[in-house]
């Protein structure tokens, strides 16, 4: 460790170097500070500086910008709350709409199933109407050429 001098005012002492570079930071500031800090009390606390009525004057320039920002952050929040409420208006309706395309798709599906069960059913009574009617004229042939149902002279 490397040990280094350091004095201020009729303190003396020796410290480690790292401990002297920090408190010369310290001082350093801090004189800095107080400098700026009695510069501004000595330019304000003077009486060589405006009178009543450039200080109110000043002042109410102050007071118009504040009123202009207010003024204009109350316009903002209007604006902000109008856009919520829009959004939020926007949002129930497109999940409204979305609900019902939902409940429209399920209803769709729903009458595709049931148009194949129909098919299937249809197909089936085509196929089984066709038997009987094959079986029906299978028999009408067998009737029509056996003997005659009308006895013969």
């Amino acid at each position: 460790m490397e040990w280094q001098f350091f004095s201020v005012g009729n303190a003396v002492c020796w410290l480690p170097k790292e401990n002297v570079m920090r408190i010369s930071n310290l001082f350093n500031v801090t004189m800095v500070a107080a400098s700026a800090f009695a510069l501004t009390a000595c330019a304000s606390g003077g009486s060589g500086g405006m009178d009543n009525g450039q200080r109110m004057a000043e002042r109410g320039g102050d007071i118009t910008a504040r009123g202009k920002t207010w003024t204009d952050g109350q316009r903002d929040q209007r604006e902000g709350q109008k856009l919520l409420s829009r959004s939020a208006k926007r949002a129930a309706d497109g999940e409204k709409d979305l609900k019902n395309a939902q409940e429209k798709m399920v209803k769709a599906q729903r009458q595709i199933e049931d148009s194949r069960t129909e098919r299937m059913n249809g197909e089936q009574l085509v196929s089984s109407g066709t038997q009987k009617m094959q079986q029906a004229e299978a028999e009408y042939s067998s009737i029509r050429n056996g003997p005659s149902a009308v006895p013969q002279p």
